[in-house]
């Protein structure tokens, strides 16, 4: 019987040895791809609303993480390296767009329910639709890419707890907004 050293169980790795592993071996890239691919896709589908773009852009965004791997730094904090590419993705996907028009009001008949949602959806959207595009980003890293501060922080330069009061307290003003827009308690 010999002495044989078993691989890695690459689930336990952290992403900093991931990353040693795929710049020794490419095909291991797979795992980067795997741990992170939904998140990148609920960002891009959150910012485009769009399935098909969403997709595209998810591709692009590994496609050029791999590219470009070799300039992450370990010990950085990958996810926020990972992100700041999908930000950068997405901006150029609206650079290269022509401007739209928004619709601003949808006469809606049918099922009572499904237009209280469809008209929830809409006065969500008009609130966010107000916010700075760099508030946006916070809720969207925060709520759909699920970074956390820290993480958050890297991204944005700011640290952590700036990050968690600004999130605190745009949400808190989204809420009281939705509340006076709606006339009630949520």
């Amino acid at each position: 019987m010999g002495w044989f050293k078993s691989p890695p169980d690459v689930t336990t790795l952290d992403d900093d040895a991931v990353i040693a592993l795929v710049c020794d071996d490419p095909e291991k890239f797979e795992i980067l791809y795997e741990r992170y691919f939904q998140r990148i896709y609920r960002y891009c589908l959150k910012r485009t609303s769009q399935v098909q773009i969403a997709e595209d852009l998810s591709s692009e965004i590994f496609l050029r993480v791999l590219r470009h791997l070799d300039s992450y730094r370990p010990q950085g904090n990958f996810a926020a390296w990972l992100f700041r590419i999908a930000h950068n993705v997405v901006i150029d996907h609206y650079r290269r767009q022509k401007p739209s028009i928004a619709i601003d009001h949808i006469q809606m008949k049918g099922d009572s329910k499904m237009t209280q949602t469809v008209a929830n959806q809409l006065l969500v959207a008009d609130m966010l639709s107000d916010l700075t595009d760099d508030e946006r980003e916070l809720l969207v890293l925060r709520l759909e890419a699920e970074l956390t501060a820290p993480e958050i922080a890297e991204r944005t330069g700011k640290t952590a707890n700036a990050v968690r009061v600004q999130i605190y307290r745009l949400l808190k003003r989204l809420r009281a907004r939705y509340e006076t827009m709606i006339g009630g308690e949520v």
